[in-house]
């Protein structure tokens, strides 16, 4: 697992609040649930579980996003 941080551009960093995880390519998750108790238990969240065709989408928009980031 990878966690990466936005570069800052005109000095200022971007900020994605959504959380993505992609299983295989075959199955994936992005929603706005912080993955902790409180975050899962008490907040009201949005989030799409995709498979297939779209959850490939999602691997490669994760990829596009990461190759913008660096190490955090």
């Amino acid at each position: 697992m990878s966690v990466r941080a936005p570069l800052a551009h005109d000095g200022l960093t971007p900020i994605l609040h959504a959380k993505l995880i992609i299983a295989d390519g075959k199955a994936g998750y992005v929603g706005s649930a912080n993955f902790t108790k409180s975050g899962l238990d008490h907040g009201l969240e949005a989030g799409v579980l995709a498979r297939g065709e779209i959850a490939n989408a999602f691997a490669g928009w994760s990829k596009a996003i990461v190759s913008t980031c660096e190490h955090w």
